[in-house]
């Protein structure tokens, strides 16, 4: 009997641990969500400019999505922080920017020099 509590009381402390990290995307898929929105802003700027900013708009979207729906729900946030560290949050956030800032800046990168070919004789 001792040790079935022993084992209850065990996998009890184990589950809760858990609770959080298991139901949120981790800082890899954050990662590789901003990667995939850069690769297809460059893919997308060589057609047309604009579609940089296309993508930007789309990446915003996808960060409020997640900013609002993960990192600063009042419940989740904290319990991410505690439980993932706060490094875990920063390289969230910092994905998060940088998905939305390199599509609008590659498409002002690929504009400029559009323009300043087209300027040379």
């Amino acid at each position: 009997m001792r040790a079935r509590l022993l084992v209850l009381l065990t996998v009890i402390g184990t589950s809760a641990r858990a609770e959080v990290a298991d139901k949120v995307p981790s800082v890899a898929e954050y990662v590789t969500w901003a990667v995939g929105f850069i690769v297809v802003a460059l893919v997308l700027t060589r057609w047309k400019w604009w579609l940089g900013f296309a993508v930007a708009a789309l990446a915003f979207s996808w960060a409020c999505f997640v900013a609002f729906g993960v990192l600063l729900d009042p419940f989740v946030g904290p319990a991410i922080a505690a439980e993932a560290g706060q490094t875990s949050v920063l390289a969230a956030w910092l994905s998060l920017g940088a998905g939305v800032v390199a599509p609008l800046l590659v498409g002002l990168w690929v504009r400029r020099r559009r323009l300043s070919a087209a300027a040379r004789p």
